[in-house]
């Protein structure tokens, strides 16, 4: 749990679900094979790959901080398109995390774009008193094709 290394959130149950849903997987890629991100295997995390909306191309999922939760102060992932997308050359997203305090949304974290082949990006970020932890994606601007948008060893720490 919280105090041995953290809690994934691939271990907890969804509050609340919107993505494109053949491609919303724990712990492996699409195909079920592991998460890798530049060339690194990673047994832990989610894929939220954005779907079409009228409100604009995004995923997101929410988890409850209650119980044992309340006491997570740090949210930690390592982000970017899974290299699954290589033998298409593309794919392409940005990734927010939102925290809920006192019944209010707050943006904690926004990558900006992030393409297939960048260098992943380690996101750390307070989440200290949250109520609520949202991840988002997006499809960065050019349509949801290929946007394998990968949280690895996404989890809830102390």
């Amino acid at each position: 749990g919280l105090d041995h290394g953290g809690l994934c959130v691939s271990d907890l149950d969804e509050l609340d679900l919107a993505a494109y849903l053949p491609c919303w997987k724990k712990d492996t890629n699409h195909l079920g094979k592991p998460i890798r991100l530049a060339g690194v295997e990673y047994s832990k995390g989610i894929l939220l790959h954005p779907e079409e909306s009228k409100e604009g191309n995004r995923a997101r999922v929410t988890y409850a901080l209650d119980g044992p939760l309340r006491r997570a102060k740090r949210f930690s992932a390592i982000i970017g398109i899974d290299d699954s997308m290589e033998v298409y050359g593309k794919g392409s997203a940005t990734f927010v995390v939102e925290v809920r305090r006192g019944g209010i949304w707050e943006r904690a974290f926004e990558s900006g774009v992030l393409r297939l082949g960048d260098t992943p990006v380690e996101v750390n970020v307070d989440i200290t008193g949250g109520e609520q932890l949202r991840l988002i994606t997006t499809d960065g601007g050019d349509g949801i094709a290929c946007d394998h948008a990968t949280w690895a060893e996404a989890k809830l720490q102390k």
